[in-house]
């Protein structure tokens, strides 16, 4: 059916159930190209579903195939629920679920799970911002399981760090048909670190792995990478890996440099946002000119100079199989630094480079822009000499796979939650009407109420100095700044700093990976 005669049907179906055309479904239909194919999604957010408007939704699943299901603040009933996810089973026109509201009642969620195990063209699931106890943990693990068809999990910022003994991993650890988990912003320490790095040791069919925007620090990478490399059989193991923004700092040098070495399968790295430095780059130089498999490297907003640059112009040309670098946001990479990567890439096979087009803190930014449209086109000269090889089939699923991991980075600075703290909002500011005067502000600034003649008003906190008669009824005086006021500004002063979590970098003087034995 066209999109034409889809929308036809369904505002047929508002009519004979007496509901209200939603805009956001007919917009949806007319993106409609095939309808063969799964080509479109179907977004419903923050609708309210009632039975009329289950109707409608039936009579579209009857007629089309939607590609992805989009969940976001629906307002159901239980019975609405039910019925929607029973419809859902029944049709099987959903390919992907992306999910983003919360299941009140218990039997939602299991009637949930069941359509997850139940609907045979379901590849993925994705969840954001959602708590999942272990109780439903356990109920979707089990749908997962039974259901060979689902190769992808997402679970963004969702607090898995509350599971015992982070029972998603345990329990996927034997999990031979998943091959991307995603677990951005998910509050993962280093403990958590060391239950993955036990995964992978055991599991070598995850080809995708995303931690970023969590807090691993160095001590979680070299935990990771005791289990990374034991992946160390070409075409098994994990293709992409995404660390990003996880308190890595130059310390880290050493093991990522293992890592590119001794995974052999590994195909994409980011390692954006972290603390890593030119020290880095001196380190992993060595293993770019020896890796036969990485492909993509993330290197987005690492402090990186000119200096880091020499030494990865160096690699390059020494390198058989790196094609894309990202090294957005490094503005200290000057004019001379974009003049050794142009020199390097005219001898090696990287068809794309992701820079600043434009750099004001340049000392030539004319000559910065011109160079960086010299470095565009030779990587469109080398995309054009790109040979596609015939590699063994499970090596170009890899690939395949790995190229899903973008090496762009989208960083979210989270703190730790303290269970002092409380949202600006909170009830607990004023619970009740009292007749107790408010405790001053804790601000470095305080208004105080002067009369219409000038003078002020008895407090303690203005100054007995004479002052010029004021223009307006107000006067500002500064105050100190409060001990809470400090605690405040300085919970975030040092988001992005050299101290790994869960671990004083004091002590961090080396690093090495440990053998099993010790660990």
């Amino acid at each position: 059916m066209s999109s034409e005669q889809i929308l036809e049907v369904y505002q047929e179906s508002c009519k004979k159930h007496k509901t209200v055309e939603l805009d956001i479904i007919k917009n949806q239909i007319n993106d409609i190209t095939n309808n063969m194919d799964h080509s479109t999604d179907l977004k419903l957010i923050g609708i309210s579903v009632t039975s009329e408007v289950n109707e409608t939704i039936e009579d579209l699943l009857k007629v089309t195939n939607f590609n992805t299901l989009i969940l976001q603040h629906c307002k159901f009933t239980p019975e609405t629920l039910n019925e929607f996810l029973n419809m859902l089973e029944f049709y099987e026109s959903v390919c992907h679920f992306e999910i983003e509201m919360h299941f009140d009642d218990d039997d939602a969620w299991r009637c949930f799970c069941h359509a997850c195990s139940n609907i045979m063209v379901l590849e993925s699931l994705s969840f954001k911002k959602m708590d999942i106890s272990e109780p439903y943990m356990r109920l979707l693990l089990n749908a997962v399981r039974s259901n060979p068809n689902i190769t992808m999990l997402k679970f963004d910022s969702c607090g898995l760090d509350k599971l015992p003994s982070f029972y998603l991993v345990e329990s996927l650890m034997m999990n031979k048909t998943l091959r991307e988990l995603y677990l951005p912003s998910t509050g993962l320490y280093t403990k958590e670190a060391e239950v993955l790095a036990r995964f992978l040791m055991n599991n070598t069919h995850l080809k995708v792995l995303d931690i970023g925007n969590n807090f691993i620090g160095d001590r979680g990478l070299e935990s990771l990478a005791k289990g990374l490399c034991k992946q160390n059989t070409p075409g098994e193991g994990l293709s992409a890996l995404s660390i990003f923004n996880n308190q890595l700092t130059e310390k880290c040098g050493p093991i990522l440099s293992t890592i590119i070495i001794e995974c052999k399968n590994l195909h994409t790295l980011n390692i954006g946002y972290n603390n890593l430095t030119d020290v880095v780059l001196n380190h992993i130089s060595l293993s770019l000119s020896s890796t036969e498999s990485l492909e993509g490297l993330g290197l987005q907003c690492t402090l990186l100079t000119c200096k880091g640059i020499e030494s990865l112009a160096e690699a390059i040309p020494r390198n058989q199989s790196l094609q894309k670098i990202n090294l957005k946001g490094n503005k200290a990479i000057q004019v001379y630094g974009v003049e050794l990567l142009c020199q390097a890439l005219t001898n090696s096979k990287i068809n794309k480079v992701e820079i600043d087009e434009t750099n004001r803190s340049s000392s030539d930014p004319d000559a910065y822009a011109q160079l960086v449209k010299k470095l565009f086109a030779i990587c469109t000269v080398n995309k054009s000499f790109t040979d596609v090889t015939d590699n063994e089939e499970i090596t170009n699923i890899s690939q395949l796979i790995s190229r899903k991991m973008s090496l762009s980075c989208e960083p979210k600075y989270t703190m730790p939650e303290s269970s002092s703290s409380f949202q600006i909002d909170s009830p607990r500011l004023s619970p009740i009407p009292s007749p107790v005067p408010s405790p001053a502000p804790k601000s470095r600034f305080q208004i105080v109420k002067v009369t219409e003649s000038g003078s002020s008003c008895s407090s303690t906190n203005v100054s007995p100095s004479p002052s010029p008669k004021p223009k307006s009824r107000f006067r500002v005086t500064k105050v100190p700044s409060s001990p809470d006021e400090e605690y405040s500004l300085g919970r975030f002063a040092n988001v992005r700093s050299s101290v790994s979590s869960n671990d004083s970098m004091d002590s961090l003087t080396t690093l090495h990976l440990d053998s099993d034995d010790s660990s």
